[in-house]
């Protein structure tokens, strides 16, 4: 069995068997980064940082569900994740094209993937809490675990819907019913409207989008990252998107003149965010300025769910909070021009018009928060 490295061995009470199904590759690394390893502890960390996301209460209590370090510290978490053996793979893909690959970027270069854990691949892990576990520390982790399993994902490049993970044993029959389910494990967080979230966690500004998408998981990544790149695109973005012309432009703009009113509105789907311009072979390089806040994980989650009828479906969540620490700017640099600095747009437009547009999709559904 394989637990946490250097924990002592509690006296045990009770314990849950957890199936998890892969649904699309999930890209983890190993010491040596020639195979794709999974270990408890990278399940663990994506558990509490869905805790963390259910919001304040969540905050509040994480170090009694994960355990902490430090001054403060409350020791343990109450409980432990086995598994009976670390799961290996040397898998990888080769030749991957746009879209895949769009999505899939720094886990997949030049058409070749790192190693990944395949499709299809059982998870089988045992929750043993300690005996001084409260019914709600449990009912915290397992709703942690219908987090992942509705929303998110594991290993890099998770917010792009790779990694993704469901419940074995406990797939939804249909696209209703997994937008059913979406809609329940909503309500339970007892989200207040009002609310804006200070972090990355659900708030009353939250967005879930569900989209019907295929009998493959290729054919699902590829469905949500062909509209994110067309919407990319300000030769193939609709007329109500307008944000990527408007950003096209102002960049442009920036390696013309050197100057720039703001950060493009496309800034706002996680930095850092590049531009490179065929015709005329200028990089742009687009970060916070701040090199301790340089890079900014995306607020938009993307995740694959399979279901019983051997379809798939796209969930898309929508978790806004501050980009970047109050104050802190953008910086925009090319090597013909000199670097600046700019602020952040001061909406979220660009990613509320992408969900717009893919709620506007055929068969799509959006989860009233």
């Amino acid at each position: 069995m394989i637990g946490g490295r250097g924990m002592a061995e509690p006296v045990l009470e009770f314990a849950q068997d957890i199936d998890l199904k892969v649904v699309t590759p999930l890209f983890l690394g190993s010491a040596t980064q020639s195979k794709a390893e999974l270990r408890p502890p990278s399940i663990k960390g994506v558990m509490r940082f869905w805790h963390r996301a259910t919001g304040p209460e969540g905050l509040e209590t994480e170090a009694a569900l994960f355990g902490s370090s430090g001054k403060a510290a409350s020791g343990q978490a109450p409980f432990l994740i086995r598994m009976d053996t670390a799961m290996l793979s040397g898998q990888t893909l080769d030749h991957v094209k746009a879209p895949l690959a769009y999505l899939g970027y720094g886990a997949i270069n030049k058409g070749q993937s790192r190693p990944f854990i395949p499709p299809g691949t059982d998870i089988k892990l045992k929750l043993v809490f300690k005996p001084s576990a409260s019914s709600d520390v449990k009912d915290g982790v397992l709703r942690s675990l219908r987090l992942m399993n509705y929303f998110g994902g594991l290993g890099a490049r998770s917010r792009r819907g790779w990694g993704s993970v469901v419940f074995a044993d406990d797939l939804p029959t249909d696209f209703d019913d997994l937008v059913s389910r979406l809609q329940d494990e909503v309500a339970a967080l007892n989200i207040p409207q009002s609310r804006e979230a200070r972090y990355t966690s659900f708030s009353g500004e939250s967005r879930v989008v569900a989209l019907p998408a295929g009998k493959s998981w290729e054919e699902a990544l590829s469905t949500v990252g062909q509209q994110m790149m067309m919407l990319r695109n300000p030769k193939t973005s609709p007329p109500d998107y307008p944000w990527a012309i408007r950003d096209v432009r102002m960049v442009s703009g920036y390696v013309k003149n050197g100057a720039a009113e703001q950060a493009p509105y496309r800034a706002m789907f996680g930095l850092p965010h590049n531009y490179f311009f065929g015709t005329t072979k200028d990089k742009v390089n687009i970060e916070g300025a701040n090199k301790d806040f340089s890079r900014r994980a995306s607020p938009l989650f993307i995740h694959v769910h399979l279901l019983q009828n051997g379809q798939y479906a796209v969930v898309l969540t929508f978790l806004p909070a501050p980009l970047l620490p109050a104050g802190q700017k953008i910086s925009m640099g090319t090597q013909k021009q000199r670097t600046i600095t700019v602020s952040l747009p001061t909406s979220w437009g660009a990613v509320e018009g992408f969900l717009d547009h893919i709620a506007g999709q055929p068969g799509a559904k959006e989860v009233l928060i």
